[in-house]
């Protein structure tokens, strides 16, 4: 668990980048994985819905972070993904078991699911994909942010075991400022009602880094007025009146 330790110990606002991966090597080294990723999710009242997944599923995929892909590329899967849910009409049970426990933390198998060797999730989607067995690790931040942590195994592989998934519920405690960073950059809080743009993550950063007002829009290469505009809009999202109340919320 020392890895798990380093990286959330080094965490912060200005090197997720670097913490992120080492987090997920730390993962597939914790348990043998052969793929792991880390997916940001947020719930807004089915208003952040994008697409029909999105919709039917009641929570948005803001971000997904992967590390060690032995598949597709993630954004492939991912499509490949929300084309079978359409195309069957429904959830896979994996992710229906994870929505349907939602506001805890958990640690949930695909051989935990009903039906999980014949449903086309397994037989179909995860063979595709050339996965045998995964588990969703899921932090629960508050009522509309969870993270999940997952990771598979080739189809040529044992599947996880039961000692896995307890190495895993231990190192969700310890990722705990991580898990929180990661939703503080996307502008993610407890009363969260608009995600931040691009744009917006771009300033935040300058401000996170100790820029000014004039530096950070120096280095952005916009007007000062633009980028007075975009600290307000960042206040508004974050409901703070100033820097020091937003820099407080990453300590």
């Amino acid at each position: 668990m020392s890895a798990f330790a380093a990286s959330n110990a080094g965490a912060s606002a200005l090197n997720l980048d670097e913490s992120i991966p080492t987090y997920l090597d730390s993962v597939a080294e914790l348990i043998d994985a052969d793929e792991v990723f880390l997916l940001v999710s947020w719930c807004n009242g089915g208003k952040a819905a994008r697409d029909y997944v999105e919709a039917k599923l009641g929570w948005r995929v803001v971000q997904v972070y992967a590390q060690k892909v032995i598949g597709k590329p993630h954004y492939v899967a991912r499509t490949d993904y929300y084309e079978f849910v359409e195309q069957k009409e429904e959830i896979d049970p994996l992710t229906q078991y994870c929505l349907d426990t939602a506001g805890r933390d958990r640690v949930i198998g695909l051989r935990d699911t009903p039906n999980w060797n014949s449903h086309w999730h397994t037989t179909e989607y995860m063979n595709q994909l050339g996965f045998s067995d995964r588990i969703n690790t899921v932090k629960h931040l508050n009522p509309s942010t969870e993270i999940y942590t997952v990771v598979s195994r080739g189809v040529d592989r044992e599947s996880f075991s039961a000692e896995d998934k307890n190495r895993l519920r231990a190192a969700l405690n310890i990722a705990q400022r991580l898990y929180s960073l990661v939703a503080l950059s996307f502008g993610i809080h407890t009363n969260s009602s608009t995600l931040l743009t691009p744009r917006e993550r771009d300033v935040l950063n300058c401000i996170l880094a100790g820029d000014s007002d004039k530096e950070a829009a120096v280095k952005l290469e916009i007007t000062a007025s633009t980028l007075r505009s975009y600290v307000k809009d960042i206040y508004r999202k974050f409901q703070v009146r100033n820097r020091g109340e937003l820099l407080k919320l990453w300590l």
